[in-house]
C-alpha cells in the first residue's frame, strides 16, 4: 500500500508521466484491483488517446475479470488499426477457443500463422490451430450423425435474439408462452 501512495503523489506531482500510471496500474494488478488498475490505463489515454499499450492492458483486464466480450472489441479495434497485431491475433484466438467457437478462433491462428511463420509462437499456434482441426473434424461427424448439440452458454446469450427457442433459456420463457397459448385456445373457442 505504501507503493501505491508513492506513486499517487508522484503522479499529483508530475501528472503528464505516463509511466507512473503505467507502474500504479501493474501494481493494482498484481493486487487484482482491476477496477483500480483500469482507472490508471484510462488515465493513460485521456493523456495520449492512441497509446497501443494502455489499450491492449485494458483488455488484458478484461480478459482476467473474464469480460470476454469487452476484451475481445478491444482487440477488434486495435485489429483494425493494426491488422498484423500479433498479441491481439493471438488474444482473439484464444478467447474465441475458451469459448468453444472453433471456427472463429482458427480464423485468427490462421491469421497468426501468416505472419509469424517462424517464430517460437508459431509453434504453439501451430499445436492450437491442430487441436482445433481435430475438434472442428469431431464437430463435423457429429452434424453428419445429427448429434443433439447441447446449448452452451456464453457471454453473447444476453444479445441473441433466440432466447425464447434455445433450450439454455425457454425455460425463462415457457409460462408466458403456456399463458400466450391459453389465451389463444380461449380466443378460438369464442368464434
Amino acid at each position: 500500500q505504501s507503493a501505491i501512495n508513492a506513486y499517487i503523489s508522484a503522479i499529483n506531482l508530475y501528472p503528464n508521466r505516463l509511466d507512473l500510471y503505467f507502474i500504479l496500474a501493474e501494481l493494482y494488478e498484481n493486487l487484482n484491483q482491476f477496477d483500480q488498475a483500469l482507472e490508471q490505463y484510462q488515465a493513460v489515454l485521456a493523456l495520449s488517446p492512441t497509446n497501443s499499450q494502455a489499450v491492449k492492458n485494458i483488455a488484458k483486464i478484461y480478459l482476467e475479470k473474464k469480460d470476454y466480450s469487452k476484451a475481445t472489441n478491444i482487440y477488434l479495434k486495435v485489429l483494425k488499426e493494426r491488422p498484423q497485431d500479433q498479441a491481439s491475433l493471438f488474444a482473439i484466438a484464444d478467447i474465441y477457443q475458451k469459448q468453444g467457437n472453433y471456427a472463429e478462433a482458427r480464423e485468427y491462428y490462421e491469421k497468426l500463422i501468416q505472419i509469424e511463420y517462424f517464430s517460437d509462437m508459431s509453434i504453439k499456434t501451430y499445436v492450437v490451430l491442430g487441436e482445433i482441426y481435430d475438434k472442428l473434424e469431431v464437430l463435423e461427424e457429429k452434424i453428419k450423425d445429427n448429434y443433439n448439440f447441447p446449448p452452451t452458454p456464453s457471454g453473447l446469450c444476453d444479445y441473441c435474439g433466440h432466447r425464447q427457442i434455445c433450450p439454455m433459456w425457454r425455460h425463462l420463457y415457457a409460462q408466458k408462452h403456456a399463458e400466450s397459448q391459453i389465451q389463444g385456445e380461449e380466443e378460438l373457442k369464442k368464434i
